[in-house]
């Protein structure tokens, strides 16, 4: 979607945009961002549409980027987190634009990297990488196929993968 889109759906976002942060029902998120805050660190919300996760990242960490293609959806961020002093509101399309923000310790990236385009989603994917410090983390949130298959396919004959801290991919309990 265009910036021109994202600024139609401003208003009712929260009515039409899935909300990731509200559904991750085991709290990986949370979870995540406190493994890695730090007061004197840096975050940025890539893609941070009406800033769901803005009070979250402000909580933990020094300074905050909330970055968004939509002024739009950025101007209803910083009224919803107006008494947050260490949130910066930086208004900038990824397929385009140069980083006009600073890399930072921490990117949080939810469903930011949808578009069907490969010619638009390279430029969002090297914006996106260029945005973490050396060192840094990039907690990537993407819509699973399983999400889609899941609706198709009865739930008895799934059988989800797992990840574990290890990063080692594991099904039916066995490490592959």
């Amino acid at each position: 979607m265009q910036e021109r889109d994202w600024d139609r759906v401003a208003g009712t976002f929260e009515e039409e945009i899935f909300n990731v942060p509200a559904n991750d029902r085991k709290g990986l998120i949370p979870l995540a961002v406190r493994r890695y805050a730090s007061k004197e660190a840096v975050a940025t919300d890539l893609g941070c549409g009406v800033g769901r996760t803005l009070p979250l990242l402000s909580n933990h960490f020094g300074k905050v980027y909330a970055v968004d293609v939509s002024s739009e959806c950025l101007t209803i961020a910083a009224e919803a987190c107006v008494d947050r002093t260490n949130i910066c509101y930086v208004h900038a399309d990824l397929s385009t634009d140069r980083n006009s923000y600073p890399a930072a310790d921490l990117v949080l990236c939810i469903n930011t990297l949808l578009n069907a385009s490969i010619e638009v989603r390279e430029p969002l994917i090297d914006r996106t990488c260029r945005s973490v410090k050396r060192g840094g983390r990039l907690l990537l949130v993407v819509p699973s196929l399983n999400s889609s298959i899941a609706h198709r396919v009865p739930a008895p004959a799934m059988e989800p993968a797992r990840w574990h801290g290890s990063g080692r991919r594991q099904k039916s309990g066995r490490a592959q």
